[in-house]
């Protein structure tokens, strides 16, 4: 009978597998088949986008530097006119930071905020201070009239240093500080003259009413 079986041709067939291709089609969101894993790596940016992407940074910077070397121009390359506006903006820088080393130096701690620059672009194309700004804090010294009027000059001649509209606004404000603490100085002043001045008079009445 073995040999009968042996004899005989087999006619099994494995059991028909559909492909993951058919069984998930287009649309399929389980994540894990060829056709879902093919519509996830279609919205990556590949490689050469990343290049592609990269090499146009590059161009756009390499624009923004040329026009700056666009405007640089030589002192031989300028006007006479040109070149005396060089030199202005130079001595003007010059001067608004050297006004604000000192003002620093003078006032640095009355000073809230960061100091503001303003600049203008020279025909060289660099650009140059043409206006430094700060806010001063000219509150008085609550209780210490002579605090306030050292913060007072201090915040005066820095101030005055750079002689800008706004500076000169705050030394103003400073000077009326200053007023106010001289007068609370002269105030005092007098009530300690008078209190010497009738303290013997009361110690006297005083040693009367004892005896």
């Amino acid at each position: 009978m073995i040999n009968a079986l042996a004899g005989t041709t087999s006619h099994y067939e494995p059991p028909n597998r559909a492909s993951a291709e058919t069984i998930h089609a287009a649309g399929c969101t389980c994540g894990a088949c060829p056709a879902c894993l093919t519509a996830k790596n279609a919205d990556r940016p590949t490689a050469k986008a990343k290049q592609d992407a990269a090499a146009e940074w590059r161009r756009n910077e390499d624009r923004e530097t040329g026009k700056e070397v666009a405007l640089r121009k030589s002192l031989e390359q300028m006007t006479p006119a040109e070149r005396e506006e060089l030199r202005r903006l130079r001595d003007k820088d010059r001067a608004i930071r050297s006004a604000e080393n000192f003002r620093e130096a003078v006032a640095g701690r009355y000073v809230s905020g960061n100091v503001r620059f303003r600049y203008a672009r020279g025909p060289d194309g660099k650009p140059y201070a043409v206006e430094a700004q700060a806010d001063f804090d000219t509150e008085p010294v609550l209780g210490d009239p002579r605090a306030t009027l050292r913060k007072a000059d201090a915040i005066k001649r820095a101030a005055l240093a750079t002689m800008s509209p706004e500076d000169r606004a705050a030394a103003l404000r400073a000077e009326l500080r200053a007023e106010e603490a001289r007068r609370d100085l002269r105030q005092g002043d007098a009530v300690r003259e008078r209190y010497h001045r009738e303290a013997p008079s009361l110690a006297g009445a005083t040693l009367d009413l004892a005896a």
